[in-house]
């Protein structure tokens, strides 16, 4: 298990926030990133999941984290590409991965004024 730094994308001068996992392989973690005041936020997730299951997990404290959900309360939680809300507002989210052989998947957080 790795923690996968991520890298902050220009968001085109909108008023939001990009962040980009690349390479997350089976039981991958990313640097959490802190959300802030920002009120929305969706994840979207590509490339190889092998058996792969990527979550987005939330923390107050940065030690306990807890899988998030979107609006109709399912988790934000993924076997193959996709993108998907979340409506909690943690300080903390991050992307972690399980399973798998061979993933390689990359992860691309929005974050909203």
């Amino acid at each position: 298990m790795a923690e996968i730094p991520y890298e902050q994308i220009k968001a085109d001068g909108a008023r939001t926030a990009r962040y980009q996992w690349l390479n997350l392989g089976d039981a991958d973690d990313g640097t959490p990133v802190i959300v802030g005041e920002r009120p929305d936020g969706s994840l979207q997730v590509e490339g190889t999941f092998a058996g792969a299951t990527v979550v987005l997990e939330g923390s107050n404290d940065g030690v306990n984290w807890v899988t998030l959900t979107d609006d109709q309360g399912a988790a934000v939680s993924f076997t193959a590409a996709g993108l998907n809300m979340f409506v909690a507002r943690p300080w903390k989210v991050r992307p972690l991965t399980s399973g798998g052989g061979g993933a390689a998947i990359n992860a691309t957080l929005l974050l909203g004024s």
